[in-house]
C-alpha cells in the first residue's frame, strides 16, 4: 500500500487488521480500497491533524425549517481526510447498505448496533467485521435528467435541488451531476452549502438526445473514484427514465452501455441508488412520438435500478412534487446502516451470491441489495 503521513506501522495485506502507532490509546479510521472497505486501527489518539431568483410556481412539500425528518439526533460533525494521510491496500470486503424499518409502521428504526444483526451469503452465516450506524456520513450525489419535457421547468428543478440540500444533514457531503447527451459536472461532493447554492442557480437546459445509462454509469465511476474519502455513497437520480435505447422512443440516439449492462454495474456498485421516477406521459398522435409502451419500460425500469440499488423508487407525477419526493429520500438515507464481511467462500467464479439480513429487533425489516456477483 501506500502511506503518506506520520505513521509507523506493519501493513498486511491480507484481510488481516492493520495498525499504526502514533503514540498511546487507540483511534480507528475507516477507508475505501478498489473492492470495498478497510479498517485502520492507530495507537494513539495523539496530535492527529485533519483538514478539514424570480417568482416561479411553487413546490410542494416539507415547510418547517427543522431538519430533514428521518435525520438522527446528535449527528457527527463531519471530518475531511487530507490526501497525505491516504492509505491504499486491496482487501476482499463485501459492503451492504441496508435500510432498516418497521413492518408495522414503515417507519425508520435508529439506534441499532452490530449485534442487532445476522447476516447470511447463500444461507451461510457471515462475520460482520466493519459495521456503520445510520449517523454515519453520506457522500450524495444528485444526478439530474435536463432532457426531454423538463426543459421548460428549469426553475423548479432549481428549487427542489436547493430543498434538498437545506433538508440533508450537514455532515453529509453533496455533489450535482446533470445530464441529456452528456453527463455534466456541476458541483464535486463538498460541505460547503453556499457553494452548491452557487452551483444550483448555474443548472439550465441540456442539448441532445438522454443517455440516462451512460450518465448513471458515469456518475457511479466518479463516485468510487474518490479512493481518498471513507464515507459511504449514494445517487439520487431523477428522470423519466426514457432512454433513448427504450423500446418506442423514436428517433434518439441512446446510451453506448446497455440496460442489462447497467444493472449489472449498479449490483456492484459500493453505494445505493435512490431513484424519482418523473412522469412525463403524453398521448402519441403519429408513429414518431414516443409511444405507451415505453413509458411503461421507462417506468419499470426505473424501479428495477432502484431495486439493484438497494434503494427505493419514488413516482413523481408533476415537477411540482419534486422537493417532496426528495426529503423523502433524505428521511429513507437516515435509516440506513452499513455492513462490510469477506465472505467465507473464497471463490471468484462470476456466480451470484445471494444475501439475506435478520434484524435481531421485532417487527424489523432490513431492505437493501439481494446479493452480487462473485467477480
Amino acid at each position: 500500500g501506500e502511506i503518506r503521513s506520520e505513521l509507523e506501522a506493519p501493513l498486511v495485506d491480507n484481510g488481516r487488521t492493520l495498525r499504526a502507532r502514533l503514540g498511546s490509546g487507540e483511534q480507528v479510521l475507516r477507508m475505501n480500497t478498489g473492492s470495498g472497505q478497510i479498517s485502520l486501527m492507530m495507537s494513539s489518539v495523539g496530535n492527529v491533524s485533519t483538514t478539514s431568483e424570480p417568482s416561479a410556481p411553487v413546490l410542494q412539500g416539507r415547510t418547517s425549517e427543522a431538519a430533514g425528518a428521518g435525520t438522527p439526533a446528535n449527528q457527527a460533525q463531519s471530518e475531511e481526510v487530507s490526501e497525505g494521510d491516504v492509505i491504499r491496500v486491496d482487501s476482499q470486503l463485501v459492503t451492504l447498505n441496508m435500510s432498516v424499518i418497521d413492518r408495522a409502521t414503515s417507519r425508520g428504526i435508529f439506534g441499532l448496533v452490530q449485534n442487532d444483526f445476522r447476516l447470511f451469503e447463500d444461507g451461510a452465516e457471515q462475520r460482520i467485521v466493519q459495521f456503520d450506524s445510520a449517523a454515519a456520513p453520506f457522500d450524495l450525489v444528485l444526478l439530474i435528467d435536463l432532457s426531454g419535457s423538463t426543459r421548460d421547468k428549469v426553475m423548479l428543478i432549481r428549487q427542489a435541488a436547493q430543498r434538498f440540500v437545506d433538508a440533508a444533514r450537514p455532515s453529509d457531503r453533496i455533489g450535482i451531476i446533470t445530464f441529456a447527451g452528456q453527463p455534466k459536472m456541476v458541483s464535486q461532493v463538498t460541505l460547503d452549502r453556499d457553494r452548491l447554492r452557487q452551483s444550483i442557480s448555474t443548472i439550465d437546459t441540456e442539448s441532445g438526445d438522454t443517455k440516462l445509462y451512460d450518465a448513471t454509469d458515469f456518475t457511479m465511476r466518479h463516485l468510487a473514484s474518490d479512493s481518498r474519502s471513507s464515507r459511504r455513497t449514494a445517487i439520487v437520480l431523477m428522470s423519466d427514465g426514457l432512454d433513448g435505447t427504450v423500446p418506442g422512443v423514436f428517433g434518439q440516439h441512446g446510451s453506448k452501455l446497455t440496460y442489462k449492462e447497467l444493472i449489472s454495474k449498479i449490483q456492484e456498485f459500493d453505494g445505493v441508488l435512490y431513484t424519482l421516477w418523473l412522469d412525463t406521459y403524453y398521448e402519441a398522435l403519429n408513429p414518431k412520438d414516443t409511444q405507451p409502451e415505453a413509458f411503461d419500460t421507462a417506468h419499470d425500469r426505473m424501479r428495477d435500478i432502484a431495486e439493484a440499488g438497494g434503494g427505493t423508487s419514488y413516482d413523481v407525477l408533476k415537477l411540482e412534487d419534486l422537493a417532496g419526493a426528495y426529503e423523502r429520500v433524505i428521511a429513507d438515507l437516515g435509516t440506513v446502516y452499513s455492513l462490510s464481511y469477506r465472505p467465507e467462500n473464497k471463490k471468484r467464479d462470476g456466480s451470484w451470491r445471494a444475501i439475506r439480513v435478520h434484524v435481531n429487533r421485532s417487527s424489523a425489516v432490513a431492505r437493501g441489495k439481494h446479493g452480487y456477483h462473485a467477480n
